[in-house]
């Protein structure tokens, strides 16, 4: 329904709104005179402002139900009187004018400007002098319907982390709405707007060097040269002819994997040693063997669309305003990158910034998928049992040890009951394994599926870091193996980090303690955060953009959330 239609009310409903509005504080007509009725104007305006909001829908907005900032919504214009804020008697406030310019640039933070009407306020700006009451009650809701989905999508992102698959509570972060927009109304002067909206954005240098990378792939989605697919063939490598080469060498060149000043091919048609570097460099960002040899991996990624890997970097902005305050240490596993990263910022005292990375194993795709949590180590065990979860033992160590009783043997696996007392193993053992009344454990050693030190941090899914004898592993570039765990590539170097801060726990000590003869625990005297997130593209500090495929399917899924617009599931 357009605004205008809006205005068809009674006039009793009006005359009784009118009184209440007069006692909560809306201004009266002839102020400061013996005047003590309301303006008809006013009223009016107050009545549209308070029947709008209640209704949770606005008529020309994109997305017309912000039922789900109704409420915040009500907060503030009480406060305000039930007057329009954003707009002045003669006009528009240069709040107004500065709070739709700030809309309009909300792509640049990985969000959509046309989500908050940034245009079409602006065209109503315009226009305003032509504008009756009613519309102009409509006009000021709008703008502040823009200013809190925008502020609230860019703190805390606009899908609950949860539905988006990263367990983590937000709700302590969220903004006063009512408050701010308060603020925002008088912010003088008003280009201080700007300032205070971006202040509400996660602070990182990796989220701003992503916002950098999407600048910067936005301009190459837009270029229709480097759109056009490449000619895909079985195998390309160093000396093969190949008629794309120079549409080849332009992407390469564009994407940064190739100088601009690298010299001409004496053969422009031919797949030669140049063009092969560049084309190991591109392998290496985008987690491909970098080999140089164009298989149907490598094509794929080269011909995937600019416009998709926009969207990889718009999905990884949201994720980076999930997570809460980082702090000044901590441990960070990114799943699809199958990399964990220890960082520790600098401190008082301290210069620069202790970082760590490594390797790491994570739970297999669509079977037993690693979780993306927050947690907090507290502990390191050296030489740990592996107490087998029972879906596991029931499922794969019981059936081997039926077909081969030597198994357990081998393998170091004993049968306890659940105080941990030795049962044998035969076959009423067994069974009870399966039926979960007694337990398989693994005794520490060489051959523990654990390795030879884990690290605690307790959750829900009992999922920690730990090392693992499957060394071999590492060497691969997808590595998803394990049953949900993480296991880490260098567990001693993990270990040194972790208990760095206490000099009792030196390098040759914590060897020591891994290939002791009894099992030991250290508990951490300060807590590490541990966060286990899912970003299908990083940006280095040097500007290098890497990218990785979508392993468990959560970009997938975040987009389609994302796609179905306000109000978006909280």
């Amino acid at each position: 329904m357009h605004a205008r239609a809006l205005l068809r009310r009674r006039v009793p409903a009006v005359a009784a709104l009118a009184v209440a509005l007069l006692v909560a504080g809306v201004p009266r007509a002839g102020a400061g005179t013996d005047a003590d009725t309301v303006d008809p104007a006013d009223a009016a305006v107050a009545a549209e402002l308070q029947r709008a909001v209640a209704g949770g829908r606005h008529p020309w907005l994109r997305w017309p139900d912000f039922s789900d900032y109704r409420e915040p919504l009500a907060r503030f214009y009480e406060s305000e009187g039930w007057r329009p804020v954003w707009l002045a008697e003669d006009g528009t406030t240069p709040q107004a004018r500065e709070l739709v310019a700030v809309l309009s640039r909300a792509d640049a933070a990985g969000l959509h400007a046309s989500d908050y009407d940034a245009f079409l306020l602006a065209e109503r700006l315009d226009t305003l002098e032509h504008a009756g009451g009613v519309d102009r009650a409509a006009l000021d809701l709008a703008l502040s319907i823009g200013a809190m989905r925008h502020v609230s999508d860019l703190r805390v992102g606009r899908v609950r982390p949860e539905k988006g698959g990263f367990q983590n509570d937000v709700s302590e972060r969220r903004l006063d709405l009512p408050a701010f927009l308060s603020d925002l109304v008088r912010v003088s002067p008003p280009e201080q707007i700007d300032a205070r909206i971006a202040a509400v954005e996660p602070p990182y240098r990796r989220y701003r060097l992503l916002k950098e990378a999407l600048a910067r792939y936005r301009a190459l989605a837009a270029d229709a040269l480097l759109s056009q697919p490449l000619a895909v063939v079985r195998k390309l490598e160093r000396g093969d002819a190949y008629p794309d080469a120079p549409a080849l060498g332009r992407k390469l060149i564009a994407l940064g994997d190739l100088a601009a000043d690298a010299p001409a091919p004496e053969d422009p048609h031919l797949y030669d040693e140049t063009l092969a570097a560049a084309v190991e460099r591109f392998q290496t960002r985008h987690a491909l063997e970098a080999d140089g040899v164009i298989g149907a991996a490598t094509f794929a990624a080269l011909n995937t669309p600019l416009a998709a890997r926009v969207e990889q970097i718009e999905l990884a902005l949201e994720r980076w305003r999930w997570l809460p305050e980082l702090g000044s240490q901590l441990v960070g596993v990114n799943v699809p990158e199958f990399a964990l990263y220890a960082v520790r910022r600098e401190q008082p005292g301290v210069s620069g910034e202790d970082r760590l990375r490594m390797k790491v194993i994570v739970g297999r795709a669509f079977r037993t998928e690693t979780p993306n949590f927050v947690g907090r180590m507290n502990e390191v065990v050296f030489r740990p049992y592996w107490n087998v979860p029972l879906s596991i033992a029931r499922g794969e160590v019981v059936p081997k040890q039926r077909r081969d009783p030597g198994y357990f043997g081998r393998e170091g696996f004993e049968i306890v009951d659940g105080a941990g007392n030795w049962q044998p193993t035969n076959a009423s053992t067994l069974s009870a394994v399966a039926a979960g009344s007694l337990q398989v454990r693994q005794r520490p050693g060489s051959k523990n599926a654990l390795g030879l030190v884990k690290f605690l941090f307790p959750n829900r899914y009992n999922v920690y870091l730990h090392g693992t004898p499957a060394v071999s592993l590492f060497a691969r570039p997808r590595r998803d193996f394990s049953h949900g765990c993480i296991r880490v590539e260098d567990p001693v170097a993990l270990a040194e980090w972790v208990l760095r801060d206490d000099p009792a726990w030196t390098r040759a000590r914590i060897v020591e303690a891994m290939n002791g003869e009894e099992s030991s625990s250290v508990r951490l005297a300060t807590p590490i955060p541990v966060f286990v997130v899912y970003a299908t593209v990083v940006a280095d500090d040097d500007g290098t953009v890497r990218f990785f495929s979508d392993l468990y399917g959560q970009d997938a899924k975040l987009s389609r959330l994302l796609a179905a617009g306000y109000p978006y599931p909280w």
